[in-house]
């Protein structure tokens, strides 16, 4: 990799497929780094083995292949990480859930929440409510709870 670096300056993930398994990974993970891409839509009815079409079109749907080169791939010293299937889907819940709560806070803020506990613990009831429909999260729902009040508050601020 050294001596044909710039080669691969702008390449963002590569593709391996035999046409029975396909994986995404990058240039700098090694083979068990790579991982399937199990469903199209973030459902997880049926992720014990991946399809090539489910593969193609999941990973390559014009949002998911945008979203994943803008927001899911990282770089930790010389190492570049692709996000995996079920962390891009469980982070576009956790956004979305996030967004859709203050939201709704926003509209039923008729008072300072921040200095009444029994508008906060309304407040709590109402991210309980949306992590629940969204299915998210599958445990911890106190600690993502405090974590989406802190987020609702910072973005309420401004």
């Amino acid at each position: 990799m050294q001596e044909i670096s710039l080669l691969f300056v702008y390449n963002a993930f590569l593709i391996m497929s035999d046409l029975a398994v396909s994986k995404a990974g990058t240039i700098t993970a090694d083979e068990e780094r790579f991982m399937e891409w199990k469903t199209k839509d973030g459902s997880y009815e049926n992720t014990i083995y991946a399809q090539f079409d489910t593969f193609i079109d999941g990973i390559f749907d014009k949002v998911h292949i945008l979203d994943v080169i803008r927001n899911f791939i990282c770089f930790s010293g010389d190492m570049k990480i692709l996000g995996a299937y079920h962390q891009y889907f469980a982070v576009r819940r956790a956004v979305s859930s996030t967004l859709k709560a203050t939201d709704t806070l926003r509209k039923n803020r008729t008072i300072d929440w921040r200095k009444k506990e029994s508008a906060r613990a309304g407040m709590r009831r109402m991210i309980k409510k949306l992590l629940k429909k969204y299915k998210y999260p599958p445990q911890d729902i106190e600690d993502t709870t405090a974590t989406v009040i802190a987020q609702c508050e910072m973005r309420m601020d401004n």
